[in-house]
Formats: structure tokens, C-alpha cells, sequence
């Protein structure tokens, strides 16, 4: 086996760069080859490539996936597609869908969205249904969906109406899933393989992935089955392990889990203001819902049987198509609106100087706030919410600042220390010493990342218009004849008065 050039799960290292990323701690016991930092300073792979040591990172990598993906479409349609929407969690912040879009761009293809994949699942659902549901407004149907996959479960409610979907509120939590399971069940027996032999498996790479197999292997059949035998020979220097697993050891095992789905379901429904009682249907999704004691805490906990009205393992690809069609000038789709949010907000700050403010040019409350004065006397740190949590995607904020000279904004979640968003530098240009009016244009876009496309000085000019006296109208002056028009926009050197 290749197991050393194996690169795993690109996609919980997309965007990574910090040592100390819980994601990427937790990856390291499913990882097989060694990571490491790229040259880009993200998170990636040490692989051996035409005989040479090289790290690709996951940006990289994923790039060759979305390649591979786009050959195999092509030969499959007989086309040339290069227009693509890509599903990613919706807990992906800005860095790891920049990471998504520069993955795409590598692989040669015009990436038209970014989009949550629970969204993607809302509109595979939806749009199929739009003569079911209200034109009314005021009585959506309201659906949430579970999503039971490898590496999370999320809940997301959301509510439709005939021509439109709206995401009222999300939970996830990312150490609940598939693998969490394979990795309880690979713990337990390699203690049990270790007391024995005194060897233990999940210290050869090898021999782990050999034992991840198999556990897999026994979750599907306990998924139909009470009991099923975990066996494999030769795991370790000819040693062999051979058990049986039960359902009710499992889901012992597992017991942990069952407390992080009740908080993922009640967090959602907190978020988006409902009940179990108000919802229409529970829809369940993802290749590990069908594993018993995870159908049971979903219908323990919103009070609703199941519905599997959605194919589990391709809603959300067939979203995306949906979604791309909708979004490309060569399909017509029927009119269905989507409106999705961001889960964080958005804060943009700048160091404050004399004379100069900020503000927010649209009809919400700006909150500004300045840390304390820094104690050699230079300029204090400002900060807007430019969007809060919950903001639509595809919005435009214009901020408004008085300066003379550049200045300096960085953008970042609220609470962080670093312009994890980016830093930005606006010119002023042929500065008379008088500040200036700046208006900056900042953006949360479709994609759900954020940026500051322009900034625009305005320069306010007064002129003096002189207008003529209207004289009384002539009597004996021909019918048809037109009074004298004022030009509102005439010069003051372009008016001319008559002795």
C-alpha cells in the first residue's frame, strides 16, 4: 500500500495554519501520512513525489480532487463544464472559503458560489415542493434537517414558502460523526489487542488503518444487525484480533454523543426561534443516519418521526446543481430565493486620529467602540461591527471616514486579536491639509467572505447660480411662443444678464 503518499481529509486542513487549531489536533489520530506547514503557510501534506519530498498543502490538494472530479463529469456529460457551486460546512470561516475558491481557481474552474451545505439541502428539498407550500408569508412551513455525516452533526431549521427559503438558525458540532464512532470502536479494541500482546496498533500506521477498516466494517452491520464479529489477521508481528461487538457495547461506547446531538438540536432551535412543535418535519441526512441510536436521540429529542424523503448521500450535491443552474444565464429555473446568513460578524478597526470618525451609511445602528488610550500617547484603536451574527449574505456596508492622510483598516471577528480578515490600506490622495470625506466599501459576499472592494474620496464644490428675472408675459407675443427655461445646471460664467 501507498499509505505514506496517502493524503486524507483536505478538507478539515483547508485554511489551517495554527499548531494550536483544535481541528487540526484532532485530525492528527485520522491522518496517515505526516502534515505539515506549506510554503504558503498553511496546513498541508509531507508526501514523496517523483522522487522528491515535497509538502503540498491542502489547498493543493483539494485542487487535484476538484480536477479529477471535473474529468470524470466531463467524460460523463461530454462536455467542457468549468462553472461549479461548492458545498462546505457552514462553520467554515472567511480564510477556509478563500482556501475553497483558490482550490477552484488552481483546478481551472469558476467557482459561482460557496454555499453552506445545509443550505444546499434546503434547496434540494424545497424547490421540489414549492406548490405544497404558502404564499402566505405569515405561515411558512418550517423543516428542520439533521445531518449526520463523517466528521460533524448539524441541525439547521429552516422555512419555506412557495418562492423562497430562508435559513432561521444552525447548530453543529464537529466531534460528533462517523469517524468519532470508527475511532471509540479503535480505542476500546486496541486496548483490548495491547493487554493481550502487549502490542499497540495505533502506534503503526499501518496496522491502524487496517483496524479503521474493519471497525467501519462493524458499524454498518450493528446499523441492521445486534452483533457483529471484528476480525483481522496478522493486525501486528502475526498477532491476530478477533471479538465480537455487540449493538448495546456500541452504543454504550458511544453514550457521550448522545448529549452533544440534544445540544446541537436545542441550540438550533433556540437560534431560530421555534419549538418542536412548530415544526412541519424532521428530515434526516448524512451516510451514518442510518445508525440506530442516532435516529433515536433525534426523534427523543424534537418529538417528530423521521423523514427520509431526501436521498442521504447526494441532497447536497444535487443542491448545488440546482443552485448553479439557478445562477448561470444558460438554464431557467423557476423563481425560488435563497437567503442564507453568516453565523459570526464582521468587525473592522483602525487606529483613531484627531478629527476623524466613522460611520455607518445605511439604516442600521453602527456599534463603535475604542480600546483604552495606549500609554505613550499614540492613537487608540477603533472598531465597528460593520455585520453583525445572523447578517444575509451578499450585502453592502458603506463606512464613512474624515481623513487626511493613508490610513490603515483590519478586518477580523469579534474578540479576535489578529486581522484574521485581512488588512487594508486607503490613500488619500492631493491632500491639502483638511481631511478628507472617505466612504469605503465593504462587502460580505455570496460566498460568505468578506472584503473591502473600494474606498471613494468625495469632494463637495459650491457654485452660485444666477437666475434671470422672469419677465411679465407679452400679450401681443405670437401664439406658440415658449417662455425663457432657467438651466439649473448652467455655470455662472455661462449666465448673461441684459441691461
Amino acid at each position: 500500500s501507498n499509505y505514506k503518499n496517502t493524503c486524507r481529509n483536505p478538507k478539515q486542513l483547508l485554511g489551517r495554519s495554527s499548531p494550536d487549531d483544535e481541528e487540526l489536533k484532532k485530525e492528527k489520530f485520522f491522518q496517515i501520512c505526516d502534515n505539515a506547514i506549506a510554503d504558503d503557510g498553511t496546513a498541508g501534506y509531507r508526501v514523496s513525489y517523483l522522487g522528491e519530498e515535497r509538502v503540498l498543502s491542502a489547498t493543493v490538494v483539494t485542487s487535484m480532487l476538484l480536477s479529477k472530479l471535473k474529468d470524470t463529469a466531463d467524460a460523463f456529460t461530454s462536455s467542457n463544464s468549468k462553472d461549479v457551486v461548492i458545498a462546505v460546512p457552514s462553520y467554515f470561516q472567511d480564510t477556509h472559503r478563500h482556501a475553497v475558491l483558490d482550490a477552484a481557481r488552481i483546478a481551472g474552474l469558476n467557482c459561482l458560489r460557496v454555499m453552506n451545505d445545509s443550505t444546499a439541502t434546503a434547496l434540494a428539498y424545497g424547490i421540489y415542493r414549492s406548490n405544497e407550500f404558502s404564499d402566505d408569508i405569515t405561515k411558512p412551513t418550517i423543516v428542520a434537517f439533521t445531518s449526520v455525516g463523517a466528521s460533524h452533526f448539524g441541525c439547521s431549521v429552516v422555512k419555506f414558502t412557495k418562492s423562497h427559503l430562508t435559513v432561521l438558525g444552525e447548530a453543529i458540532d464537529t466531534t460528533v460523526g462517523g469517524r468519532y464512532i470508527d475511532q471509540l470502536l479503535m480505542e476500546h479494541y486496541s486496548q483490548e489487542f495491547t493487554k493481550k500482546t502487549g502490542l499497540d496498533p495505533l502506534k503503526n500506521a499501518k496496522a491502524r488503518f487496517k483496524l479503521e477498516e474493519a471497525v467501519n466494517k462493524v458499524k454498518k452491520i450493528l446499523s441492521a444487525n445486534n452483533e457483529a464479529v471484528l476480525g483481522i489477521e496478522c493486525l501486528m508481528e502475526d498477532e491476530d484480533i478477533n471479538a465480537v461487538v455487540t449493538r448495546d457495547k456500541l452504543e454504550e461506547l458511544c453514550t457521550p454523543m448522545i448529549g452533544k446531538m440534544q445540544s446541537v438540536m436545542d441550540r438550533a432551535l433556540k437560534e431560530a426561534n421555534v419549538t418542536a412543535d412548530d415544526l412541519h418535519s424532521v428530515e434526516i441526512i448524512g451516510g451514518v443516519s442510518r445508525v440506530p441510536f442516532i435516529q433515536r436521540t433525534i426523534v427523543d429529542t424534537l418529538h417528530k418521526d423521521l423523514s427520509r424523503t431526501l436521498n442521504a448521500d447526494e441532497c447536497v450535491a444535487r443542491g448545488c446543481a440546482l443552485q448553479a443552474a439557478m445562477l448561470s444565464p444558460l438554464f431557467k429555473v423557476r423563481d425560488f430565493a435563497v437567503t442564507d446568513f453568516t453565523q459570526q460578524g464582521v468587525e473592522v478597526a483602525w487606529k483613531a486620529a484627531a478629527a476623524a470618525t466613522s460611520t455607518g451609511d445605511d439604516s442600521e445602528q453602527q456599534h463603535e467602540r475604542a480600546d483604552d488610550d495606549t500609554s505613550d500617547g499614540s492613537a487608540s484603536i477603533k472598531r465597528t461591527e460593520v455585520f453583525q451574527p445572523r447578517s444575509t449574505l451578499n450585502m453592502v456596508k458603506m463606512l464613512t471616514f474624515y481623513r487626511k492622510d493613508a490610513f490603515d483598516l483590519w478586518a477580523q471577528y469579534p474578540n479576535s486579536k489578529d486581522a484574521s480578515l485581512g488588512r487594508f490600506t486607503v490613500q488619500v490622495p492631493h491632500s491639502d491639509g483638511a481631511p478628507k470625506k472617505i466612504k469605503v466599501r465593504a462587502k460580505l459576499s455570496l460566498h460568505g467572505t468578506f472584503s473591502i472592494e473600494n474606498a471613494t474620496m468625495i469632494e463637495e464644490e459650491e457654485y452660485q447660480v444666477v437666475e434671470k428675472e422672469r419677465r411679465p408675459k407679452d400679450k401681443q407675443q405670437p401664439a406658440g411662443a415658449d417662455d425663457d427655461v432657467n438651466m439649473p445646471d448652467a455655470s455662472p460664467s455661462a449666465t448673461t444678464t441684459t441691461n
